[in-house]
């Protein structure tokens, strides 16, 4: 087995390459604020509700008046030319060709051409763009304003402007417009998570007070039974976890489970690809884990790993069968602003990275956590089957180690708690179980290298301590209590 300094040595080359190379594709948009401010037109009075105004070449994003549902239908027409400085032809609503100069510029939709016509659901600068062009028809995927801008950077202007056209062409139906519920779990949570740091102590150290680790901590402490062995637990880790060898996400944890409470947590390592392509190896694990011993899972997804598992669910209803639960640790449920900026010229340059021991697509993998990616397939698959449990990390600027402290400025541009690599409003599943949040940067909410040797690993990695083995045991303790509580006992059970 590799140990984990081992691992790191074997790969910090092109860890710190991906890194680089997300630094530069973020030190431009620094400057760019998503938020934006152009003139507001009013939409005239007219039944179905429309809009009809001029759009011009500086605008960033202009509040359109109209109130979308998620589900409803939306047309928009538009012509007219913008004229940019050094370009050889004016551009059009579907902007002009990509070109060499565009892997220099930070559009807000990296694939489409400068000064195509854009739009946004949502006066949030977190709201994902997307394209519109000449003529486009779309269902809402989020419930908000609607907002149109241009493919361009701050600052950046065309002489002219688009004439748009929008008609809301159908409402949803009324039960498909308001999104499920999150049940909100936290304080129960906190509660539980409290006792076992205090009382069972699983992680080796002083650690100091609860308040120091989870966001408002309960007063309240609980008492702790046995944790019961009627689940498989399986583990699946972030894009980056295959290189080098073993996954050093939640080792100590499981060690400690294992040790302990004689449960044994498996990694599901898939290679770093797409979100679809991991499922698939997820799938298959699942489907061979109960049938070898007839007991389903509760599987835990950190960061990437989230995604990659509610993919193998949708994809394949046998394995969904087997699930029990789903736990999600910093997972990246509504993707990560950080990949909707890489600009597509960005996959000859992660290809160009050695990938040593690193196997797999990695362009494709980043591609799966676009935001509107993410987004859409939570609207086409709403209902995974079984119940989904959430935990976010937040971190400030002072508690977020070095290597990541270049997303983490580009992130605070949203305003927002976040963690270097998603935002808090990220990482939860609509309609599940909200568990709060720990004080953790991204790395540190699973991977531990606060005791490692290695000076070059120390001092990038230099805000890594963290009770990750007690946010473990907890988890596992309050999924587990919470599926047995929703059980019917004998006794209450219909004939």
């Amino acid at each position: 087995m590799t140990s984990p300094l081992s691992t790191f040595r074997s790969w910090p080359r092109f860890v710190l390459g991906i890194t680089l190379l997300v630094s530069i594709l973020l030190l431009l948009p620094l400057a760019i604020s998503p938020a934006g401010s152009g003139q507001q037109a009013q939409p005239p009075a007219s039944d179905p509700p429309s809009y009809t105004a001029d759009l011009p070449g500086s605008a960033l994003w202009q509040d359109t008046g109209l109130d979308l549902q998620q589900g409803d239908t939306v047309r928009v027409i538009a012509n007219g030319e913008l004229n940019y400085a050094g370009a050889k032809q004016p551009a059009g609503p579907d902007g002009l060709a990509r070109s060499l100069k565009d892997m220099i510029r930070f559009l807000p939709i990296g694939e489409a051409g400068r000064g195509a016509l854009i739009a946004r659901i949502g006066a949030s600068p977190a709201g994902t763009p997307f394209f519109v062009g000449t003529s486009s028809q779309f269902k809402a995927q989020a419930t908000g304003r609607l907002f149109l801008g241009i493919n361009q950077m701050a600052g950046d202007r065309g002489d002219g402007s688009y004439h748009v056209t929008i008609r809301i062409l159908s409402h949803a139906p009324e039960g498909a417009r308001n999104p499920p519920s999150s049940r909100n779990d936290a304080v129960a949570f906190s509660a539980l998570f409290c006792t076992v740091l205090e009382r069972e102590q699983p992680d080796a150290g002083q650690w100091g007070p609860c308040a120091d680790y989870i966001e408002a901590p309960s007063g309240d402490r609980v008492s702790l039974g046995s944790i019961p062995h009627s689940y498989h637990i399986a583990i699946v880790p972030g894009v980056l976890s295959v290189c080098g060898g073993d996954s050093t996400a939640f080792l100590e944890g499981r060690q400690h489970l294992r040790s302990a409470h004689g449960i044994s947590a498996d990694v599901i390592t898939a290679t770093s690809g797409s979100s679809t392509a991991n499922g698939n190896i997820i799938a298959q694990f699942i489907r061979d884990g109960f049938r070898k011993d007839g007991r389903k899972f509760i599987l835990l997804g950190y960061s990437k790993g989230a995604p990659d598992i509610l993919e193998a669910v949708a994809g394949d209803p046998e394995a969904a069968r087997d699930v029990a639960a789903l736990i999600t640790v910093a997972g990246a449920i509504g993707g990560s602003p950080i990949a909707d900026l890489m600009p597509g010229q960005a996959q000859q340059w992660i290809q160009a990275i050695s990938h040593g021991q690193c196997k797999g697509d990695l362009y494709s993998a980043f591609q799966s956590l676009r935001r509107d990616v993410r987004r859409k397939f939570l609207a086409q698959h709403p209902d995974p089957g079984f119940p989904v449990y959430s935990i976010s990390a937040v971190s400030s600027k002072a508690d977020t180690s070095k290597v990541l402290l270049e997303g983490w400025m580009f992130l605070s541009i949203y305003g927002q708690p976040e963690d270097s690599q998603l935002l808090e409003s990220d990482t939860r599943y609509p309609g599940g179980h909200t568990l709060g949040a720990v004080y953790a940067d991204h790395i540190a909410v699973a991977d531990s290298y606060d005791n490692s040797t290695d000076a070059e690993l120390k001092k990038l990695v230099n805000h890594n301590h963290f009770p990750r083995t007690t946010l473990l045991e907890s988890l596992l303790r309050y999924v587990t209590s919470d599926l047995n509580a929703s059980r019917p006992s004998p006794a209450s059970a219909a004939p």
